[in-house]
């Protein structure tokens, strides 16, 4: 029987040389890590740095601002100017403040004190105040001076709605009680503080009398009935 051969047996190689030695290295090397990776585009340098380019940003910010706060000036001052403004104890505000103006200048009272050359700014009380040009007298604008010709009890009923609305303004609408609001005002002190008016002693007395009267009518019946039982 014939023998089966396999493959040729290959002689032993000697020695790899130092410099073939270190190029298979290379190339197992180069074999693990797979095909080269793109290289990232580095952006070529801006000729405008970018300082310059936050600044002009600003720049162009301030400019805008500047010329938003002249067309708003303008446009109070014609507002202001108006017949029906003249002797108002209301500011005059643009009805497009709150929309156009508000969110780059402000709340309007703050800005009506950041340009003092401008407006003057005139209180009437805590919840009112109106604007007149610099310079202008605010002397027909006064609660009292509109208020002299007209009904003289005017004067403590507004002070009364101020005192009012002052208590709205604090107390949640739930807990807003006429009683509470009337029992805060201290009438010994007010009556003692008036005591020159003669209106004061009489209004007390007579509001003591009704509540005495109101309470012996309460009472009153019960007598008449036991009369009428024993006839």
């Amino acid at each position: 029987s014939s023998k089966v051969t396999g493959a040729p047996v290959l002689p032993p190689l000697g020695p790899v040389p130092p410099g073939l030695s270190a190029l298979l290295g290379m190339v197992k090397k180069i074999v693990k890590r797979g095909p080269a990776r793109p290289r990232m585009k580095v952006a070529e340098p801006s000729e405008t740095p970018v300082g310059q380019v936050v600044e002009d940003k600003l720049e162009e910010e301030l400019v805008r601002k500047r010329e938003l706060s002249k067309e708003a000036i303008a446009a109070i001052l014609e507002g202001i100017a108006r017949p029906e403004m003249q002797n108002s104890t209301k500011a005059y505000i643009p009805p497009d403040w709150p929309t156009k103006y508000k969110k780059d200048l402000g709340p309007y009272k703050q800005f009506l004190k950041q340009h003092p050359k401008e407006f003057t700014i005139i209180e009437h009380d805590p919840c009112n105040f109106s604007v007149v040009k610099a310079g202008q007298t605010a002397k027909l604008l006064t609660r009292e001076g509109r208020g002299k010709s007209k009904d003289p009890n005017m004067g403590w009923r507004k002070q009364l709605f101020k005192a009012w609305m002052l208590y709205c303004k604090v107390t949640p609408k739930p807990d807003r009680n006429m009683g509470a609001f009337a029992g805060a005002i201290k009438v010994e002190e007010a009556g003692a503080e008036s005591a020159a008016s003669a209106g004061a002693g009489d209004a007390t007395d007579a509001r003591l009398g009704a509540k005495a009267a109101g309470q012996g009518s309460a009472a009153a019946p019960a007598g008449p009935s036991k009369k009428r039982r024993a006839a």
